[in-house]
């Protein structure tokens, strides 16, 4: 199985997008499991972000100390 590429490159991607049709900024809408490809773009390209909605997300996927809602960090990787 290959490595899914570094948020910063999706968020290249989108910023290619955007300049490709003449956009300077943008409402971005994600659900599921680009939420937080979302907040990463909208946190380092915050001019080129009018509005970050978000649907069925959230900010991060394994559980921890303070966050007991995500995924045990001990569940298998394939």
């Amino acid at each position: 199985m290959s490595e899914l590429p570094a948020w910063e490159s999706f968020a290249e991607d989108i910023e290619c997008v955007l300049d490709a049709v003449g956009s300077s900024s943008a409402a971005v809408f994600a659900d599921g499991d680009a939420g937080p490809l979302a907040l990463h773009f909208a946190a380092t390209h915050p001019d080129r972000v009018r509005a970050l909605i978000l649907f069925s997300t959230s900010a991060r996927f394994l559980a921890d100390e303070d966050y007991s809602f995500g995924f045990p960090p001990e569940l298998p990787k394939n």
